[in-house]
C-alpha cells in the first residue's frame, strides 16, 4: 500500500506491506526455478508481505549508499518506510513528451547502470520508474529484486522493459532499439547471449497457428506483445529454424 503526502510543500511517499502474493503459481516458482530455469524464474513474490517489505528496505538503503538511481528513503519503521518524491512515472512522461527516443535511451541507460553494479531490478515496469523535472531517472519498487545476479536475470529485466515501452502506441521500434543500444554498452557478452537465447525461445514457444494469431492479435495486449517480440527479433538477429513454423512466423513477422 502506497500513499503520498506533503510536508512544507515537499511530496513524500509512505509504503506499507502490500498484498499476500503467495498464490499457487508463486508457490510453484521455487520448484520451477531449479536447474536450467533458475536464472530466469527467480522471484521474491512468494514470501510474506512484511518480509518482502523489509527486504526491499534493506535493498534500497544499500543501493542508495552506492549512489545508484534508486528512490531515497528518509525514515522507516518495522512495518513501513517513507521515500522522497522522485518525479512522474515513466509511462506518463512518455505519453506526453515529444522526445520519446531520448527518454527511452535514458531509461535503458539507467537500467544498464544498475546491471553494471550487479543489481537486478526484477520487474522494471514503467510505473516503477520515475523521471524528475531535471530528467533524472529513478527506479522504485524493489520488492521482487533478486539478491543474486545472473546474465539471465539481467536479460529478463531488459526484455520486461522492452515490452513495457511498447505500451506507448506511438513509440517506434527504432526508438526502443536505440535505447537498448545504451543498455548493451553497459552489459557483457554473457548477458547479450542470454537475451538472444531468450528471444529464440520466446518466439518458438509463442508461435501459434495463423488463425489463432489473427484472432489474438486484435487484442491490445497481444498487439503489444507482437510489437515487443518483433523488436527483440530485430535486435538479436536470431534466425529461427523453418521447421518450427511451417505456416510462417508468428504474429505476422
Amino acid at each position: 500500500m502506497v500513499r503520498s503526502f506533503q510536508v512544507n510543500g515537499q511530496r513524500f511517499w509512505l509504503k506499507r506491506a502490500g498484498e499476500d502474493k503467495h498464490r499457487w503459481y508463486h508457490r510453484m516458482l521455487p520448484l520451477l526455478s531449479r536447474g536450467k530455469l533458475k536464472g530466469w524464474l527467480n522471484s521474491h513474490a512468494n514470501i510474506p508481505p512484511n518480509a518482502r517489505l523489509f527486504g526491499e528496505l534493506k535493498r534500497l538503503l544499500a543501493l542508495s549508499l552506492q549512489g545508484l538511481p534508486v528512490v531515497q528513503i528518509t525514515s522507516f519503521t518495522d512495518h513501513s518506510f517513507i521515500t522522497k518524491d522522485a518525479g512522474v512515472d515513466a509511462k506518463t512522461i512518455l505519453e506526453q513528451s515529444a522526445e520519446k527516443r531520448e527518454i527511452v535511451s535514458q531509461l535503458f541507460d539507467a537500467l544498464g547502470t544498475l546491471h553494471q553494479a550487479g543489481v537486478v531490478h526484477g520487474r522494471p515496469a514503467l510505473r516503477d520508474i520515475a523521471i524528475s523535472a531535471s530528467g533524472k531517472v529513478t527506479f522504485l519498487d524493489f520488492e521482487e529484486s533478486p539478491t543474486q545476479t545472473t546474465p539471465e536475470l539481467m536479460a529478463r529485466d531488459a526484455i520486461i522493459l522492452i515490452n513495457e515501452c511498447h505500451r506507448i502506441p506511438d513509440l517506434t521500434a527504432s526508438d526502443v532499439q536505440a535505447g537498448v543500444a545504451k543498455w548493451r554498452m553497459k552489459t557483457n557478452r554473457s548477458t547479450w547471449h542470454a537475451m538472444c537465447s531468450a528471444t529464440w525461445w520466446l518466439l518458438a514457444l509463442l508461435s501459434v497457428p495463423a488463425k489463432l494469431s489473427a484472432r489474438w492479435s486484435q487484442k491490445p495486449r497481444k498487439q503489444r506483445l507482437r510489437r515487443a517480440l518483433a523488436t527483440l527479433s530485430r535486435l538479436t538477429k536470431s534466425p529461427l529454424p523453418n521447421h518450427f513454423f511451417a505456416r510462417g512466423l508468428p504474429f505476422g513477422f
